[in-house]
C-alpha cells in the first residue's frame, strides 16, 4: 500500500510564538520516527499561515482545504505553538502543538485508533500517569511523562494489518 501523504499547516497567531518550516520539518522527522507511522505515512507539504484569534477556526479550515487541494494530501495536521491537541471528527482535521507525542496521538486516532479499552477517566497528568499502566504508550497518557515507549504492541499490530505494512 502506497504511503498515505501528510500535510502540516503552521499557524502564527499575531500573539504567539512564530512557527517556522525547520520546526515544523523537525516535528514531522520526530513524529514519523515512531513507529510504525514512518511505515504509514509519508510528508506531503509544510505550509504557514498566519491568523487572528477571531478568524483563526474558519481560516484556518479554508488554509487546510487549499493544502489538502494543491499537495493532493491524505491528512492534514494543523499545528500552533501552545495549541490544545485534538483531532476533530467532523472536519478530519488534526490539531496539535509542536510536540511529537501529541501529533503522533491524534495521527492513532486520525488512523483509526482509540484510547485503551479499560483507559480511565482521570486525566492525565504527571502525577496520575505514575499509577496508570498506560502512561507510557502513545494512546494512554503518552507525553505526560518522559519514559513513553511509542505505539502499544496491539496498536501496532492493527496499524500493520489495516496499512497492510
Amino acid at each position: 500500500m502506497a504511503k498515505l501523504k501528510l500535510g502540516i499547516l503552521g499557524i502564527n497567531q499575531d500573539s504567539a510564538k512564530k512557527l517556522n518550516r525547520e520546526e515544523l520539518s523537525q516535528l514531522v522527522k520526530k513524529t514519523l520516527e515512531i513507529y510504525p507511522l514512518g511505515e504509514i505515512l509519508k510528508l506531503s507539504a509544510i505550509a504557514i499561515g498566519e491568523t487572528y484569534a477571531t478568524s483563526q477556526y474558519l481560516r484556518g479550515i479554508r488554509e487546510a482545504s487549499l493544502l489538502q487541494k494543491r499537495y493532493n494530501s491524505d491528512i492534514i495536521a494543523i499545528v500552533e505553538d501552545g495549541a490544545h491537541p485534538y483531532y476533530d471528527k467532523k472536519t478530519g482535521l488534526i490539531y496539535s502543538n509542536i510536540n511529537p507525542l501529541n501529533l503522533s496521538h491524534q495521527l492513532g486516532h486520525k488512523l483509526g485508533l482509540s484510547h485503551p479499552k479499560h483507559h480511565c477517566e482521570e486525566p492525565c497528568s504527571k502525577h496520575y500517569a505514575k499509577r496508570c499502566k498506560f502512561s507510557k504508550e502513545i494512546m494512554g497518557c503518552a507525553g505526560t511523562i518522559e519514559e513513553t515507549i511509542g505505539f502499544s504492541k496491539s496498536d501496532i499490530t492493527t496499524l500493520k494489518k489495516v496499512y497492510k505494512i
